[in-house]
């Protein structure tokens, strides 16, 4: 009885290494061989199930919000209290395993890379721009009832001019739709009321945008000053969905240059740096935002100037900045970045800037 019994076990035994085996063979050869409908869905569920189980624990974004403000027409400044690395968790492109990643790109001339090595961009990367968008390449939500007919189709003008100014020199695989919502407000007490609720951090504002939810909002005053203000936060808007995290000097730099790209001197900022020296670009490169705080009008119009002036001298090394600001993900361009990028020192960025200003903005 118990030799019959030990056969039995015995056969079943090789039986299980048999149909371990066969199941094996068949999961590596699936995408080779047509296999029963039920044995791919045996094998499609098993290997569903070994992934579920291979999947780190996400991160809880709950407490985090970004936000960027815009700048007042008038004496007070206004900025957001941007938050630190320390207690900060980045929503943005999350990188794929080094060890299973595979680079490809396609430079200004066409041609096809594959690497398994980051690609290395330098001042003699040459980039495959947008050139043109679509034209609903933005979908803007008003998602108050408070704005002029003729508000609303000026601030879409101006930021889908804004768009076409920086499809100009944004790389090609960067390009994707942008939905957009705007809250507005014709009374302040509403509006900061609101702002303390979604942003208690923020310094007193006429506009700021929220990265976590994707929102907009905007004090109502004249005219121009609503417009230029929606189209500062909306070109926040555009740079988180183009460019996803980016550092302050350009994001805020881009926002304001877009206010008035059609004319430096429409911009406040150019009777403001007639009288107030820019800030070193050494200093605004490694500028903390405690820094921004201290000197905010300084480094808001420093921003505006260089990025007006790496949009009239340097369109290709805009375009690599934002290729960079596009890959990079939770990281932030460093001054050793930009210098790069661009080719030369800091010192020799700093003579080309000020020449350009000398003749542009005096």
């Amino acid at each position: 009885m118990k030799s019959a019994k030990g056969l039995c076990l015995k056969v079943f035994l090789l039986f299980a290494v048999v149909c371990i085996n066969g199941l094996g063979v068949a999961y590596f050869a699936k995408d080779k061989i047509d296999l029963p409908s039920w044995l791919h869905d045996v094998l499609s569920m098993s290997q569903q199930l070994v992934e579920l189980f291979e999947v780190e624990e996400n991160p809880s974004y709950s407490h985090l919000l970004e936000v960027e403000s815009s700048v007042s027409e008038n004496n007070a400044i206004d900025i957001a209290d941007f938050a630190t690395h320390t207690n900060h968790v980045c929503m943005d492109k999350r990188a794929a395993p080094s060890a299973k990643t595979i680079y490809t790109w396609t430079d200004g001339k066409g041609i096809r890379h594959i690497s398994d090595k980051p690609r290395d961009i330098n001042g003699n990367t040459s980039v495959k721009v947008a050139g043109t968008i679509k034209p609903d390449a933005i979908s803007i939500n008003f998602l108050s009832q408070n704005l002029s007919y003729e508000i609303r189709a000026n601030a879409l003008k101006k930021v889908k001019q804004a768009m076409k100014v920086f499809a100009a020199v944004t790389p090609e695989e960067s390009i994707v739709p942008v939905i957009a919502k705007v809250k507005s407000y014709d009374s302040k007490a509403l509006y900061e009321l609101n702002q303390k609720a979604t942003a208690p951090n923020l310094s007193p504002s006429t506009g700021f945008y929220s990265a976590n939810s994707n929102e907009s909002s905007v004090l109502i005053r004249s005219d121009s000053q609503t417009v230029a203000t929606i189209t500062h936060e909306l070109v926040h808007t555009i740079n988180r969905h183009w460019y996803g995290q980016m550092v302050i000097w350009l994001n805020e730099g881009m926002a304001e240059y877009a206010e008035y790209p059609e004319g430096l001197h429409k911009s406040d900022w150019y009777s403001y740096l007639k009288k107030v020296q820019p800030v070193p670009l050494n200093q605004l490169l490694n500028g903390s935002r405690n820094k921004w705080r201290q000197e905010p009008k300084r480094y808001y119009a420093t921003s505006w100037a260089f990025v007006a002036f790496i949009m009239s001298e340097n369109k290709p090394f805009m375009s690599r900045l934002l290729l960079v600001e596009s890959k990079n993900g939770c990281q932030e361009l460093s001054a050793k970045d930009v210098e790069k990028l661009y080719g030369k020192s800091i010192v020799a960025m700093q003579h080309d800037f000020q020449r350009w200003m000398n003749k542009a903005l005096r």
